[in-house]
């Protein structure tokens, strides 16, 4: 939902040379494959992985993923955001995961205003750019709820942050999902995901 969006948003409404192509076109380099690996494969087929893991028939599974998408939010894997509508910006508990997030999150949000502001210098830069404009308008479209709304009206702070969203949901969250979360992954002898104390190299016929 969010990088295929992405990806046509800006393939057809950002010039090849504009700054937040070039910032976000790495994004997309899976994005056709991943979307063929999860409609076939994955949701589509009888015996696909979700209907062998879960046991649920594609049809329900369809149902499944369409009741989420209704409820979709992108402002959701913000992390700062994320964690605030949660309820545990601070918990009484250690909560690894958050403060993991948040730690590689502040480069991330860092960096893309650092490059964001060679071309843009203050909000009016930002509603001045047409093509921004049309990029913005297709995301809407695109996207369950939107991008833009009352309380995120467009602006410097919002380009930054929908950018480093998207790049941190691309790296990170898809990192912890594919390599950490599933650590009987098929591609562990390329991606390791099991580091012996010894430091010797993981067992391949894991």
């Amino acid at each position: 939902t969010t990088l295929t969006s992405f990806a046509l948003a800006t393939a057809n409404r950002l010039d090849a040379d504009h700054p937040v192509r070039r910032l976000l076109h790495h994004c997309f380099h899976t994005v056709l494959i991943g979307n063929r690996e999860v409609a076939e494969f994955q949701v589509g087929r009888p015996r696909g992985f979700s209907s062998a893991i879960f046991s649920h028939e594609p049809s329900v599974l369809v149902h499944m993923a369409d009741d989420h998408i209704a409820r979709y939010d992108f402002w959701d894997f913000e992390p700062e955001t994320q964690f605030a509508r949660r309820g545990t910006t601070e918990t009484p508990f250690a909560y690894p995961y958050r403060d993991n997030v948040l730690r590689l999150w502040a480069p991330t949000a860092a960096y893309v205003e650092d490059y964001l502001r060679l071309y843009y210098p203050d909000d009016a830069g930002v509603a001045a750019d047409p093509q921004l404009a049309l990029w913005t308008a297709e995301l809407d479209r695109l996207l369950p709820h939107s991008v833009t709304r009352p309380d995120r009206p467009v602006s410097f702070r919002w380009l930054a942050r929908l950018c480093a969203t998207l790049i941190h949901v691309s790296t990170v969250e898809h990192d912890v999902l594919n390599n950490v979360v599933w650590n009987y992954s098929t591609l562990s002898w390329i991606v390791p995901t099991v580091a012996p104390l010894s430091g010797e190299d993981m067992d391949q016929r894991r």
